[in-house]
């Protein structure tokens, strides 16, 4: 999954080449009267900045969905700052 992860993340430095870092946190939520969920939370942090740019949090039962989501959001994030730089 890290493999993955890595070549969906490389989308983040074609939008905007300040982008130093990301972290991708994986782990399994139980929740009542469900299969446990995959959380998967996305950190990202850019050169000259010493808080995170953009983060999400999405849960999805499937471990590549739940990424897919994090990655759109974050995506969505770091548009929005480029746009606004």
């Amino acid at each position: 999954m890290g493999s993955y992860a890595e070549q969906k993340l490389v989308r983040l430095s074609r939008h905007f080449d300040r982008v130093l870092e990301a972290e991708v946190e994986f782990r399994q939520e139980r929740r009542r009267s469900q299969d446990p969920a995959h959380v998967v939370t996305i950190t990202v942090h850019m050169d000259g900045r010493r808080h995170p740019v953009a983060t999400a949090r999405e849960a999805d039962l499937d471990r590549q969905a739940a990424l897919d989501l994090g990655l759109d959001k974050v995506d969505r994030q770091v548009l929005k700052l480029k746009e606004k730089i």
